[in-house]
């Protein structure tokens, strides 16, 4: 039996599939089939799109195939993005190949291949991805709405002296943009270290990311409610800081990063998350036209930054029990 060997690269994720043969068939049929991954950022001007190519082989090693550059990669594609105004096309933007090195490893070393343009994209307008295979003169294409920023409530652009009480709630609000489905929101925590015999600056601008909220669905309305407890910043720290020797934490700023994504990347994240039950066979989720695999969507990044966090704050992250032993002092 044919198996199907399906390889894509997802921001650091590899998914890996395929046969346990240790012979390699170097006159065995490929298929075209692709697998694109690319998401469309309204805040970005410089975009990327991964073309990558599956097939299918008879007793070959997955480990084998995945050194062999030309399986991986096509050499004659025409990637072009469209944008259009309800049915009309207003523009169309070329994009150009472009070469990334990779390290040594189980996957052709000679580097991979992203295609990538640079635009300011804008949320009036829809937007479609067309892949054509010069050799083969075959078109895959898929499409995608642009989302915009949240609104605001708490905390806002307006927000000074942040407190994390441990014995209180975080209680955050804001209102989801059109075609949003899906929500992240990380607490990036800046500090400098400092030496405690001669308070020499050692380093700066050192940060850890909070999950405060994760996969939070947005509801017909659009409001994004969470209550979240204050206490669970300071374990947080608690876990990822190690006590230092001979140097002393001051804390210094809060970045609040609301991750957005769109319906076609809530599916996709959905069916590729890990099976938990005894039935761990998944249907393929995919946007891609023509018998075609991946994902083509939107997603947002907004960010509230430098916000300053309170004394009270700093002098928790002190005192407490759990960050204690991480030395953080006022200034």
């Amino acid at each position: 039996m044919k198996k199907f060997i399906a390889i894509i690269l997802l921001a650091v994720t590899v998914l890996l599939a395929g046969s346990c043969a240790n012979d390699l068939d170097t006159n065995a049929d490929w298929k075209e089939i692709m697998v694109v991954y690319g998401l469309l950022n309204v805040n970005d001007t410089d975009h990327y799109v991964r073309v990558n190519r599956a097939f299918l082989s008879e007793n070959q090693s997955a480990l084998e195939v995945a050194k062999i550059n030309d399986s991986l990669y096509f050499d004659s594609l025409q990637v072009t993005i469209e944008e259009y105004s309800g049915n009309s096309i207003r523009q169309t933007f070329p994009l150009t190949k472009f070469y990334v090195g990779k390290d040594t490893g189980i996957f052709a070393t000679e580097g991979s291949y992203v295609y990538t343009f640079r635009q300011k994209l804008d949320l009036a307008y829809k937007y479609k991805l067309v892949i054509y295979n010069k050799l083969s003169k075959k078109y895959t294409t898929a499409e995608t709405v642009l989302i915009g920023n949240p609104t605001l409530g708490s905390p806002s652009n307006f927000t000074t002296n942040f407190i994390i009480d441990t014995a209180k709630t975080v209680n955050l609000s804001w209102t989801a943009s059109p075609n949003t489905k899906l929500y992240d929101l990380n607490l990036r925590f800046y500090w400098n270290e400092y030496d405690s015999a001669s308070n020499q600056l050692l380093s700066a601008d050192n940060y850890v990311d909070w999950p405060m909220v994760q996969g939070k669905d947005v509801p017909s309305s659009g409001a994004m409610r969470s209550n979240i407890p204050g206490i669970g910043f300071y374990y947080f720290l608690a876990e990822k800081l190690t006590a230092i020797n001979g140097r002393y934490r001051v804390p210094q700023k809060l970045d609040f990063m609301y991750w957005a994504a769109d319906k076609e990347y809530y599916l996709y994240r959905n069916v590729n998350q890990p099976s938990v039950g005894l039935v761990q066979k998944k249907p393929e989720y995919t946007n891609i036209s023509n018998g075609n695999y991946g994902l083509f969507a939107s997603r947002n990044l907004y960010a509230i930054r430098g916000v300053s966090i309170s004394q009270q704050t700093v002098v928790s992250l002190q005192v407490n029990t759990l960050t204690r032993k991480l030395k953080f002092r006022p200034l």
